[in-house]
């Protein structure tokens, strides 16, 4: 609170990213230490989108939040096309990917007529977030299988794969992610446990 979200998301992406470049080569067991600079992001992302304050009513009533997201999102799909960029340097697409989710947060958000918004909240994508959870448990696993055994055998160019993988890989990966929801996850929703491990205390 002292010195703000800005400069507390900014100073928490260094921080992360440094720590990422300097030990990426024991990535197996650090994971990926530069997702809690982007996990800060998005708690930025949703103050700027929801927060009842002036301050953030005023960031969210900026105009240029759709174009910048565009504009991000443009950059993110040249670095995945690149031949050597997305594979050597992974990190830089997250680090686009970041702002261009948080500007497309922001603008959804936006008062008023929105079409973004209208377009987001059609039933199918609300169907889809339902299950969100389980797509952010298991896409990274699904991406990596569908891209090695599937797509790279398939062929090597780089627009080639990127164009299956929207088209077939994606809802390829939501299916499946689906049905883990349906088994490992929609049965313990809006539920009871059936054993209290603590029981109150009677008194």
């Amino acid at each position: 609170r002292r010195i703000g979200g800005g400069w507390t998301t900014a100073l928490t992406m260094a921080l992360s990213y440094s720590f990422y470049l300097k030990f990426h080569h024991m990535a197996h067991i650090l994971m990926a230490p530069h997702y809690l600079g982007l996990f800060v992001l998005g708690m930025l992302g949703a103050n700027i989108a929801y927060g009842e304050g002036g301050k953030w009513r005023a960031w969210r009533d900026k105009g240029w939040w759709l174009p910048l997201s565009c504009v991000l999102w443009a950059v993110v799909l040249v670095v995945n096309l690149h031949p050597l960029l997305a594979w050597q340097y992974p990190y830089l697409v997250d680090l686009i990917a970041g702002p261009a989710s948080l500007s497309l947060l922001v603008a959804a958000a936006r008062p008023g007529p929105n079409r973004l918004h209208n377009l987001l909240t059609r039933p199918t994508l609300v169907f889809v977030g339902t299950f969100s959870y389980s797509i952010y448990l298991l896409h990274d696993l699904l991406l990596r299988v569908i891209l090695t055994h599937l797509l790279v055998p398939l062929t090597s160019e780089r627009l080639v794969q990127w164009t299956l993988l929207v088209t077939t890989g994606v809802p390829l990966l939501v299916g499946v992610c689906y049905l883990f929801h349906l088994v490992g996850e929609r049965p313990f929703m809006n539920t009871k446990p059936a054993v209290q491990l603590w029981p109150r205390d009677p008194q």
